[in-house]
């Protein structure tokens, strides 16, 4: 059976991208099974929601997300060129979640200094032990260090453009996949195909295994079709 995925949160792009609203209303949905986002560390150590490396404000001043603290992020707008709507803290989203849907968190760490991150996360995490969350990264020693660390919890790495092509086998509990690979795929363990956004990419995805998970920007879409 598949269970469909709102990538960042969103649905047929009606909601802003990682946004509190576009989180809580696709998880209201019946054919929604879950929701995808991404998480950034400040540099005053506090998790943000957000898949960008940097943030520009409306003069086009852009920053590092991890130069900035929280107060300073949130003078700065999701997205500056769509609408006024403050980047929220992953525990401000989490708050909004009264759902057993899955929960994918996308940490996006490229330097050395994972385990911090990690700590960081989990503390909000286990506020809220009762949702369910999928820990997931491109970052292979981070996932392997929080699966080490915290071994009841469900994590996996993500493969796709030529990062990560030799973890298909991975000893972790899951594997996001980007479409491409499609055909290394063995569904051996949980599987999730990324980021599928027509009912062509759709069907190829079912021929091979109909016990998957699509991540879609086009929830909807692909559930009326």
């Amino acid at each position: 059976m598949i269970s469909l995925i709102a990538h960042r949160g969103n649905d047929n792009k009606k909601w802003l991208e990682n946004s509190i609203t576009g989180i809580v209303n696709s998880l209201n949905q019946d054919y929604i099974d879950g929701i995808e986002l991404d998480v950034r560390m400040t540099k005053d150590k506090k998790i943000v929601v957000i898949h960008g490396l940097t943030i520009s404000d409306h003069n086009n001043e852009t920053k590092f997300v991890s130069s900035l603290t929280l107060e300073q992020i949130k003078q700065y707008d999701l997205d500056p060129g769509k609408k006024k709507l403050e980047v929220a803290t992953l525990d401000e989203v989490l708050k909004k979640v009264h759902s057993h849907k899955k929960v994918i968190i996308d940490i996006k760490e490229e330097g050395l200094g994972y385990k911090e991150i990690v700590k960081q996360i989990h503390q909000v995490l286990k506020k809220y032990f009762y949702l369910n969350f999928y820990i997931c990264s491109f970052h292979y020693p981070l996932v392997s260090y929080w699966k080490r660390k915290y071994p009841k919890d469900k994590v996996g790495i993500i493969i796709g453009f030529l990062l990560n092509t030799n973890h298909f086998n991975t000893d972790l509990d899951f594997i996001l996949v980007n479409r491409h690979y499609l055909d290394k795929c063995d569904f051996k363990k949980e599987t999730f195909i990324w980021t599928v956004n027509n009912q062509k990419e759709l069907e190829k995805i079912l021929k091979k295994s109909k016990n998957v998970g699509i991540i879609t920007d086009y929830a909807s879409k692909l559930y009326k079709n």
